[in-house]
């Protein structure tokens, strides 16, 4: 037998690549027309390609399982033989004795992909709306073997997915912002729902695709369709339909773009409509974002610091594990951030701040005031104080406004970051009371507020607040009880930690205007 590296010296002879790229189970040679992938002979728990004939087994699965999801793209399966003192990649009934196993696929041009389209900002939203209908339709109509899914989509196979997570990334675990406490979540919400996982069981487990990503989902011959589904282990491939599409949202989470996640999510629940669907969509996505870190993680080990995409790839380990820890927060439903208080306190340096940290939907009173007058985000409009579009008719229009914003992102389970004075009572009334709002009051001492007044009025900005309608606004403020306060006269990281703490350690009810404790 050969030693892996040799046989990857061998397949690079043979099919002299244009590219050559490795995961953490496998590698992989691009030609220019054709791709061929070779397993490596390895053990993780979760899969086992030690032996050859397991190669050959999984290769031969892998082929079949991605049939279902794309066409004419998985093309056969080789194997590498030693023949008049050549080697060479023969089909599968050669006769020659097999050194190791390559599937063959048909290579697809990089721009097709999500990954690429997504990072050269050609989607839409619209795209992503049809691809979450397409997604959804796809796994409605997989064959469903009852059996099956009782056995690998039950509640004790999900309890042991995710313990199994956390026991495989212990050891990354200062790595992890709040790693118990995401634990703690995650265990509680299984716990408290494990009926909730059993009515899953008979229509929404499938034996689906387990690693759909922005580098697996395609356009091609006019359709999506996506290829590199996992074989190796049923356990992983058997999910919940939310699981399947929550893994590529959380993506577009990563990469920042939450509109095109909620896009993609809006298609999605198009077709599974129901109440149960949106209220495990951030569970999955935390456990997805888990198990990305946790992959990667391995892959760190194996390859070490001297590896030359180490230090990208710990960042991406690093952002996956603030997402996990993100998600968790919001798994009963989502929180809705509210920063509100005096002109001037810093809300928009705060939002700005959390929203480069964490996938929220962010609304700035501002900015949707002005397009709610057809005006430019930066055009200064100096109106008295209480006058023309700062009218109290207006506000109370505008504030309506956000309310239905947080109720359409409610239903999408994605948490939202407000961004206004909120200075009247009445505006907290608009809010439906089954949105879960966190007030957090931000606070300075006036001189500082002041001076960034002033700064403020020769520099462009969406805030028309300024020095001369200050002691107005203060004057006739009415703000209600908030959950949490921040003086922004503290470094901003400070206040940012101080902030997910309070997230994360806190019980907060919601809190609307017309609670009693207000």
């Amino acid at each position: 037998m050969l030693a892996f590296s040799d046989t990857l010296s061998i397949l690079r002879e043979i099919l002299q690549p244009l590219e050559v790229v490795e995961t953490h189970i496998s590698v992989v040679f691009l030609t220019s027309e054709y791709v061929y992938k070779v397993k490596k002979e390895l053990s993780l728990g979760f899969l086992d390609f030690r032996t050859l004939e397991q190669r050959k087994k999984y290769s031969l699965l892998e082929k079949e399982l991605n049939s279902r999801f794309c066409s004419g793209i998985y093309l056969e399966v080789l194997k590498l033989v030693r023949q008049k003192q050549r080697y060479r990649l023969l089909p599968l009934e050669a006769k020659p004795t097999a050194l190791e196993y390559v599937l063959k696929m048909k290579r697809i041009p990089s721009t097709s992909f999500l990954s690429y389209q997504l990072k050269h900002d050609s989607l839409t939203q619209q795209q992503l709306h049809q691809l979450g209908e397409e997604i959804a339709i796809l796994l409605k109509n997989l064959p469903s073997n009852l059996e099956d899914a009782k056995r690998w989509g039950n509640h004790d196979v999900i309890c042991k997915n995710v313990q199994e997570n956390f026991e495989q990334t212990k050891r990354f675990q200062h790595r992890f912002p709040y790693f118990s406490s995401m634990q703690q979540a995650m265990n509680r919400f299984l716990h408290q729902h494990k009926s909730l996982f059993q009515s899953r069981v008979e229509k929404h487990i499938k034996d689906g695709h387990g690693d759909l990503r922005l580098e697996h989902v395609f356009w091609h011959q006019g359709k999506w369709q996506m290829l590199d589904c996992i074989e190796f282990n049923h356990r992983f491939r058997f999910n919940d339909v939310v699981a399947e599409v929550g893994f590529l949202a959380m993506e577009f989470d990563k990469e920042g773009k939450v509109e095109l996640s909620d896009a993609l999510m809006k298609g999605f629940f198009k077709i599974y409509h129901d109440q149960a669907s949106r209220s495990l969509l951030n569970f999955y996505k935390c456990y997805r974002a888990h198990v990305r870190a946790k992959v990667i993680g391995f892959l760190l080990e194996e390859k070490g610091k001297s590896w030359p995409n180490f230090h990208q790839k710990r960042k991406e380990f690093e952002r996956l594990a603030q997402l996990a820890s993100f998600y968790s927060l919001h798994l009963e439903k989502p929180k809705h951030i509210v920063l509100y208080g005096l002109m001037g306190t810093g809300k928009s340096t705060l939002a700005s701040h959390l929203l480069k940290n964490f996938p929220l939907s962010y609304k700035n009173t501002d900015q949707l005031r002005k397009q709610r007058h057809h005006l430019a985000p930066d055009t200064k409009v100096y109106e008295e104080y209480g006058k023309g579009i700062y009218s109290k008719q207006h506000s109370l229009e505008l504030y309506q406004d956000l309310a239905n914003f947080v109720k359409r992102k409610d239903q999408l389970a994605r948490a939202t970051l407000l961004d206004g004075s909120f200075s009247d009572p009445r505006y907290w009334a608009f809010f439906s009371p089954s949105c879960h709002l966190v007030k957090v009051l931000l606070t300075a001492p006036e001189d500082a507020i002041l001076a960034r007044l002033k700064k403020r009025e020769s520099e462009p900005s969406i805030s028309d607040g300024r020095e001369s309608i200050f002691a107005q606004q203060k004057r006739n403020a009415c703000f209600v009880p908030a959950d949490f306060t921040l003086n922004t006269a503290h470094p901003i990281q400070k206040n940012i930690e101080s902030l997910i703490q309070f997230l994360f350690f806190s019980r907060c009810p919601p809190r609307m205007a017309g609670d009693e404790r207000n």
